[in-house]
Parts: C-alpha cells; structure tokens; sequence
C-alpha cells in the first residue's frame, strides 16, 4: 500500500478559543487531488493553515499526537506550501503565485479557493494548470465549487460538525455519498450539524443528543419477557400493559425481580409500606418517589425524581421504574427520565405512547413533558443545587445526533435531519 503523504491523527484544533476540530484524523495521497469541501465556517482554511504553519501560533492552535509530512514528523521546516483565500487579487497574480509554489518541489501544495475571484475563462486556465502540477505531486484543493471539484479531484474530504464525515473517491461522494452529511451537502451546500462542543440544550430538537440504545421506534425493541429495556440494560419497566394484577404479581416476588438482573426499584405510586419492605428485605434497594398531575406537585420535585433516579442508574446494574396501580404512569415517568438525559419532549411524547399503548397522549401529559424540558434546560444554564450528572455505564453517541433502533433491523442509524 502506498505510503501517505500527509497523515495527521487526532487533531484538535482552536482558532481564537473556539474549537474546531477535536478528533480529526486523515491521511493524504503522494499524488492526485483531494478536494476539501465543508460548510461556510466549518474550519477548511484554518486546517490549512494549521497544516502549513502559516497561521499564528497564538490564535491557531493546535494538538496532534501523530501527524507526518513526507515521511518525517510535521513541524517547522517540514510543512506543505499554502496558497490561501485571497493571497492573489488577479488571474495573472494567482499563476505566478501558483507557479512559485513549485521552486522548492514541495511534495504537497495547499491550494484555498484560488478559483473564487476570477472569470470563467481565468478559472479554466488555473484549473489546466492545477491539473498538469497533480501528475507529480499531492493537492489539497478547497473549493465550494461542486462542479469545479467534481470535475478535478480524485477524492473528497467532507468537513462538518467539528468531524470529517468522510473521505470518498471524487464519483462516488457526487453520485452516492456514504453519510447523512454528505446527501445533505450535496444537496444544499449545508450541513445541519450542530458546531463542536454546542450543549444539546441550545440545539434544535431534530439536533438533540440522546442516549445509544434508546428504543423510540418498533414495538417489540427493548422488550425481554416481561421487562422493556430503555437504556441499555439498565433503565427498565414492567411490560405488562394496563394490567394492574401482572405488575403487583412481580413486583411481589423479590427473587423474580433480583433474577432479571434488577437491583433497584423506582415506586412512583402511593407509598405501599409492605411492598417496598419485602424488596428491601431481599436486598432491593427502594426508592419511593410519587408521581402526581392532582394538586399541586411542583416541577422542583419532578427534576429532583430524574435525579435520584440517575444517582441510582450510577450505583446499581438497572434500575426498574414500577407504579403497581398505574403502570401508565410508569410509562410516563420513564418518559421524564429521558428528558434528563436529553430526550426532547416531543420525542419523549412518542416513545411514552409506544410503551404505553397509548395513540393519543393526555394533554397534561403532554404539557409536563414540556414543562419538564424547559425547566431542566433553564436549571442547566444556571447554577442550581440540583445534580445533572450522567450515569456511569451509558453509552452516548459520539456525534451527538439522536440515533433510533428501528423494528424492522434493530440496527442503530441517524435519522435524517
């Protein structure tokens, strides 16, 4: 396999404080172009110019655990030449530019929008020129012209969202694009990513982070026996319907609950001394934590229920949420617990129907799940007393994007933004 010119692994990249790139790894061809293309913004140029070493040390900053240029480490006195935005102010400029790029035979030259300002006619000649220079060393080539790097690349780098979402051979990144981003990008010039480090919180729904494994579509997902799984192993309830008896009937059995691997119970009915007094007698750690909609029940209590549900989720292998009298309103405070984790309501609206049967939800229901989202996001923004921490042992989502486990293939996917 051919060596790689340039090969950077793990970059994290801020320019001005703000981080661009935190896990950015890519490898760069001894010859050919590789188009770089990415929304306005993305970081395409302070790449370069990090790559380069044209940008000032104090504001570019930038980290790598491995990264070689023409086999040797990449630092000072070992970079490629850069060509960047607007260094030339005419046609005649940009091929003079162009061609002093070339006296020290560098193996790679970085080209940045140089086409941008000029003519149709100007464009081609620099493009034939651009071209004739690939036959006998690397390009990086940043361009938004679509047609001008689908005509002139061999390969596409795809930059979006603080992440390089791919790295596809120039026909098959215009013709088939193997991520959401790049369908995305080909058809609008955009990408709908959140930038690197946004909290969910501050995001659109459709952008909101929420946990791997999460079951929000398909109705036998996360269903083992008589148990639902809604994350991972760990959040559980009792998949009995309505049937009020069948919930009293396992929960009364101890040893039933402890052998599907069951440690800790969330009773969110009436406080039922006897029952919590068997579980606990067997080992079970028990937590009583009504849940209301009659009176007055103030939302300071509902947060305060998805915390300690949330301290238990760290200490315990799974945690099952149970009310022997209304298993709907297990359903329901499940439904909270994923607001906690940053589930939106309307999300958590559609999954409470799905586990609980229901084809339309209550309209209270409905407004406290609301209600709940925003209250969690203001606390979050603000210093609070109430404790947000993430449980140990769940799996959240590297990118951030809201991923479904769908009935038909139960195989995780982004859905579409």
């Amino acid at each position: 396999m051919t060596r790689p010119i340039l090969r950077v692994e793990n970059l994290r990249l801020s320019v001005v404080g703000n981080l661009l790139f935190s896990d950015l790894s890519f490898e760069i061809p001894p010859a050919g172009i590789v188009g770089i293309m990415g929304p306005v913004g993305t970081g395409k140029s302070s790449l370069l110019k990090w790559v380069c070493g044209t940008g000032d040390p104090n504001v570019y900053v930038g980290e790598s655990p491995s990264a070689d240029y023409f086999y040797r480490p990449l630092k000072d006195g070992n970079r490629p030449r850069l060509l960047g935005q607007k260094a030339a102010d005419s046609f005649e400029e940009t091929m003079i530019m162009l061609n002093a790029l070339l006296r020290s035979n560098p193996p790679l030259i970085c080209l940045d929008e140089i086409t941008a300002r000029l003519s149709e006619s100007e464009r081609s000649q620099v493009i034939d020129r651009v071209m004739m220079i690939s036959q006998s060393r690397a390009i990086l080539f940043v361009s938004h012209n679509q047609v001008e790097v689908e005509s002139i690349t061999d390969s596409v780098i795809l930059l979006a969202g603080g992440m390089l979402q791919e790295h596809t051979p120039t026909d098959e990144f215009f013709r088939a694009p193997r991520s959401d981003a790049g369908s995305q990008f080909i058809r609008t010039g955009g990408v709908a990513l959140p930038r690197i480090g946004t909290p969910a919180r501050h995001l659109r729904s459709d952008l909101r982070g929420v946990p791997d494994g999460m079951r929000l579509a398909g109705d036998s997902g996360g269903r083992r026996g008589d148990v639902r799984h809604l994350i991972d192993d760990k959040l559980c309830l009792l998949d009995t319907g309505a049937d009020t008896d069948a919930t009293l009937k396992v929960l009364s059995d101890p040893s039933a609950i402890i052998d599907r691997g069951i440690q800790s119970v969330a009773l969110v009915g009436e406080d039922k001394p006897e029952l919590a007094a068997r579980l606990s007698d067997a080992g079970i750690v028990v937590d009583v934590l009504p849940l209301s909609l009659e009176g007055e029940q103030e939302m300071t209590d509902h947060m305060q229920r998805t915390a300690r549900i949330a301290r238990r989720l760290r200490e315990n292998p799974a945690v099952l949420i149970a009310d022997p009298d209304r298993p709907r309103m297990a359903a329901l405070a499940a439904t909270m617990q994923m607001i906690y984790f940053g589930l939106t309501a309307e999300r958590a609206g559609e999954l409470y129907k799905e586990i609980a049967g229901d084809d339309e939800q209550a309209i209270e229901h409905e407004q406290l799940l609301w209600d709940l989202e925003l209250a969690i996001d203001l606390a979050r923004d603000s210093t609070s007393d109430l404790e947000f921490e993430t449980p140990q042992g769940l799996r959240f989502s590297a990118s951030d994007v809201p991923r479904l486990v769908t009935q038909s293939d139960n195989q995780l996917r982004q859905p579409d933004n």
